[in-house]
């Protein structure tokens, strides 16, 4: 499905947006076999460089590609725009046409291969422009992509909460995806930002790593020196499985993150008590596990205390809202990435994007990721983020 749609891509774009440009065939041809290397570029990177979820290449390798990738992807944007705009006028255009009186009729037939000339001069020009602009577009959503993401600071209202937690601080990092776009220098300036904060809790929602423990050993080792006052905790996402689970859990162990699969722990904090849980991600079940079960993670936690619930995917939220948890934090959809993309991640993850949301008596926050997937590191108007929870009583 994934090389259909970039199939799809790749003649969309060259049949509507280079084959009316006025330039040379060799133009047009070079032009053409970029975008195919571009909607390809997955692909070829994994025949050279491998199978696996991270594409093993340079950091600038993957910027490069990504900046070019990303131009191709807004390009196919203000295509769509562009013709459906002209789709839609198309009509008025019709009636307009038709008001003309025969003489206009005739004139306009004698001057018919200049205006049609000038027609595909002012179609090229508009082309061009919509190229360049989709290559700006696209360094810019690389640079937001990559780069270290800011704090973002989120106050939670939570009806249940002991007077004794009002103000309990959390960190919540998601979708780290550490490889070789989001190497160790990043992973570093992520913790040291991250540690800053002096949170009460660190929490981690999946997806931390892309690749095997052999690649990514010395990329991830700066999270060891994660540090919070009651722990650092996490749960996995779809990529660690993808990268291979039980080698990626020993390493997370020796590392000092405590990973929650269908479990709790129960934080003493100013006297009170919280639980805080943590569930399997749903792609487990691909893989003969059982997935997220969180009546068996919730099994045993003393009544009345605040459930806290990790799980990467927010799909079950609604589920999870009527088995009593006060507050899910998850991650998994990036946030969508690029505005008017993001329409789309929202329809295939229940309505559930980014920010805070309110399932039923429960809370639900997704973290739009500190990072992403290597093999597409762009994002517009959609920013990563650092998040700090500040939990009140309400």
């Amino acid at each position: 499905m994934f090389y259909t749609l970039s199939g799809v891509l790749f003649l969309y774009v060259v049949v509507r947006g280079i084959l009316p440009l006025r330039v040379s065939r060799a133009w047009k041809i070079v032009f053409s076999a970029l975008i195919f290397l571009c909607a390809f570029k997955v692909l070829i990177f994994r025949y050279f460089f491998g199978e696996g979820p991270a594409l093993e290449a340079s950091w600038q390798a993957l910027a490069l590609s990504a900046w070019a990738n990303a131009a191709v992807v807004m390009l196919a944007l203000f295509l769509v725009l562009r013709d459906l705009g002209l789709t839609a006028a198309l009509p008025l255009r019709r009636r307009r046409a038709g008001t003309g009186g025969t003489e206009k009729r005739d004139a306009g037939a004698a001057s018919g291969a200049e205006a049609t000339e000038e027609r595909a001069a002012r179609a090229s020009r508009r082309g061009q422009g919509l190229i360049a602009a989709a290559a700006v577009l696209g360094g810019v959503g690389v640079w937001q992509g990559m780069r270290v993401p800011d704090v973002r600071r989120v106050t939670i209202f939570l009806p249940r909460l002991p007077a004794a937690l009002e103000g309990v601080r959390l960190a919540q990092l998601s979708d780290l995806h550490i490889s070789p776009a989001f190497p160790r220098e990043w992973a570093q300036a992520v913790v040291e930002r991250t540690n800053a904060l002096k949170p009460d809790v660190t929490v981690i929602t999946g997806d931390l790593i892309d690749g095997t423990p052999q690649r990514r050993r010395h990329d991830v080792a700066p999270l060891a020196a994660l540090r919070a006052r009651h722990g650092v905790f996490a749960c996995v996402g779809n990529h660690e499985y993808y990268s291979g689970l039980k080698p990626w859990l020993r390493v997370f162990r020796q590392l000092g993150l405590v990973v929650l699969r269908n479990e709790h722990r129960v934080l003493r904090i100013n006297g009170e008590r919280m639980v805080l849980a943590g569930v399997s991600d749903i792609v487990e079940r691909r893989y003969g596990g059982k997935g997220p079960d969180v009546p068996r993670a919730l099994a045993g936690s003393p009544k009345g205390a605040p459930r806290i619930l990790l799980a990467h995917q927010p799909l079950e939220a609604g589920k999870n809202a009527r088995l009593g948890v006060d507050l899910q934090l998850s991650g998994h959809t990036h946030g969508g990435q690029i505005v008017p993309v993001n329409l789309l991640v929202a329809v295939l993850n229940n309505g559930y994007l980014k920010g805070l949301y309110t399932v039923g008596d429960m809370k639900l926050y997704v973290n739009p990721g500190t990072a992403l997937w290597g093999g597409f590191p762009v994002r517009l108007l959609v920013p990563s983020e650092i998040t700090e929870i500040t939990l009140r009583r309400g």
